[in-house]
């Protein structure tokens, strides 16, 4: 999503929903409200072990049972204990999806005090390395210290690294050196030894039947806060990897919670700035440069899309035929509604005076929406307008704010224990949407940027139409409710908003679109529709005199004056304007990420 975003404000919040819904996931300590008792780079840390964890096992659910995925990603060995009080040895199997780092001790008995070890020490230390802890011993049958050690016997394709600073501090100066992080490294497992090599220690093993040869993928790195602001997370990608266009050299992008932008090599792999600190790498096998597995693209399984996965057992049957054909290009309509889980909490300066731009507010934390009603109709065809999606989303998490007024939605509608609707879990209501947009569907509705970003989709502009655009003029942007009533002399929204009766207003719109656009008249209609606007604001001259008590606005060649009120405010910014459609708010990028 973010990738495809191309710099759009993009949200990847469905996954950290997720977490908050799943008990073994809470009991790691990985979400923000559990901050107090981890910190960032051990919730991620536990947060990408446990990902990895759950996509294996899930993988083996799937009959026939497919090796491929743990292959991929899981590293075998051997592991052996032994008592150090009786020295009663046992073993066992075990498999990693994760490899800490272990840097070696510079106290050791001939090393030098400024010695820097090189990557591949700490990642072969990370590998095998002599760890101690307390355990039972069935030797001495009482708990006493252990040392266990690993051998690898089958390595993954994807190694994935914890950088394990918080365990050695001391270790940042080797991360401080320039180059330190190698974009290659080669390891060879030979009769249960492991040798992990770099640079030129590399070259003789190079082209041996024993050696694998990996590459650098990215690393997540923490990006230290100014107060107000917390520390957060940025992740460094070499996206050539996964260019299914071989090129040569790499394509190191940005990606943090809001953009996607391309930095040169240095800037990614540099970790001498002490607000940088890396938290997670990621390396690849070579030979999977470039190999990526576009298949289910041709073999989707659209039942999701006939498939009533209310949790009260309402039925609502879809208009969608079994198997019924839905070639790229087919228009639907949609409209979704949120409720508010979180209000943005802002910090306010003791100076601050409102002005429209709102300077110098900070948000400590911005609001969070969840997706409380989706409806998805026919855009085409003899059953044009008929809704075959209407999902209400169970909300597992408190409501502060339902907005019944803008969304429709009444407590209680939302709860599969007492909803009169058919509640679904988020699950399967984005599944559906995601199963539309990757069949190539066009959307067409109002206001669709905050629709999306809000449900936590990313749909490329070929794939959507927003009526919202189509009768714009300048930047003024008009309410369905008003374009509706004077397009199409209906009245809507006249009540509790209804996600159907906007969607397919928004579709009738369309057709009013086209048919403007074929009568040639599409320009003279939409001049009349901001005339009648400003007539209702009452900012129209009278004959050709300006009206007293304001200056002169300028609206595209139609003329009007400002009120104190609205100047104030901006232009469909406040509330009860026709400006605007009341979802959502803009949010801004975070601040820049590498310039401290």
């Amino acid at each position: 999503m973010l990738e495809k975003a191309g710099g759009v404000v993009c949200r990847a919040t469905n996954l950290i929903k997720t977490f908050s819904g799943r008990p073994e996931a809470l009991k790691l300590g990985i979400l923000e409200e559990q901050a107090l008792r981890n910190t960032l780079d051990a919730r991620l840390s536990a947060a990408n072990r446990f990902i990895l964890q759950q996509i294996c096992a899930d993988s083996r659910k799937v009959s026939p049972y497919d090796p491929a995925l743990d292959k991929t990603l899981i590293t075998n060995g051997l592991q052996a204990f032994k008592c150090l009080n009786c020295g009663y040895e046992t073993y066992r199997q075990e498999s990693s999806h994760v490899t800490t780092l272990m840097y070696p001790d510079t106290n050791h008995v001939g090393r030098h005090r400024n010695h820097t070890p090189r990557f591949t020490e700490a990642l072969s230390l990370g590998f095998q390395g002599e760890l101690r802890s307390r355990g039972w011993c069935l030797g001495c049958k009482r708990y006493a210290s252990m040392a266990s050690q690993r051998t690898i016997t089958d390595l993954s394709d994807v190694l994935v690294i914890n950088a394990g600073l918080d365990k050695s501090p001391k270790s940042r100066q080797a991360w401080a050196t320039p180059g330190w992080l190698p974009q290659e490294i080669g390891i060879t497992v030979e009769a249960g030894n492991i040798m992990c090599n770099e640079g030129k220690q590399l070259q003789p093993f190079r082209n041996y039947r024993n050696t694998v040869m990996y590459e650098l993928v990215g690393v997540v790195a923490e990006i230290a806060g100014v107060e107000p602001q917390k520390p957060h997370l940025v992740s460094f990608v070499d996206v050539a990897l996964s260019d299914p266009n071989p090129q040569a050299g790499s394509l190191w992008h940005l990606f943090n919670d809001f953009l996607v932008a391309p930095v040169d090599q240095q800037e990614a792999l540099d970790f001498s700035p002490p607000w940088k600190t890396p938290v997670m790498l990621t390396y690849q096998v070579q030979h999977a440069r470039n190999t990526i597995d576009d298949s289910w693209k041709e073999a989707l399984d659209i039942n999701p899309l006939y498939y009533n996965g209310s949790m009260n057992q309402i039925g609502h049957p879809s208009s969608l035929k079994p198997n019924e054909p839905m070639p790229p290009g087919t228009l639907v309509a949609i409209d979704a509604e949120f409720v508010i889980l979180q209000k943005a909490e802002l910090a306010i300066p003791f100076d601050w005076v409102l002005n429209e731009q709102l300077r110098g507010l900070t948000t400590l934390l911005p609001d969070r929406n969840a997706l409380g009603r989706v409806s998805v109709l026919r855009g085409s065809g003899p059953e044009e307008g008929e809704p075959f999606i209407d999902d209400y989303v169970i909300v597992n998490e408190e409501i502060v704010d339902y907005v019944t007024r803008f969304s429709g939605i009444e407590e209680g509608d939302l709860d599969p224990r007492i909803s009169r609707h058919a509640p679904m879990h988020l699950k399967v209501a984005y599944k559906k949407l995601w199963l539309l947009l990757n069949l190539g569907c066009v959307f067409i509705g109002h206001g669709l940027y905050n629709d999306f970003r809000s449900v936590n989709i990313h749909v490329p502009e070929s794939q959507f139409i927003d009526t919202s655009k189509l009768f714009q003029k300048g930047e003024y942007t008009l309410k369905l409710s008003f374009i509706a009533g004077h397009l199409l002399k209906e009245e809507i929204q006249t009540g509790n908003h209804d996600s159907i009766e906007d969607a397919r207003a928004a579709l009738s719109l369309y057709r009013k679109y086209q048919e403007f656009v074929a009568r040639g008249v599409l320009e003279q209609k939409v001049d009349e529709l901001y005339i009648e606007w400003l007539r209702l604001q009452g900012w129209v001259k009278k004959k050709g005199r300006r009206e007293a008590g304001g200056g002169s606005a300028d609206l595209g060649g139609v003329s009007g004056r400002m009120t104190p009120e609205t100047g104030m405010r901006g232009v469909g910014s406040g509330p009860g304007t026709p400006v605007g459609k009341g979802k959502g708010r803009e949010e801004g990028y975070f601040e820049s990420p590498l310039k401290g």
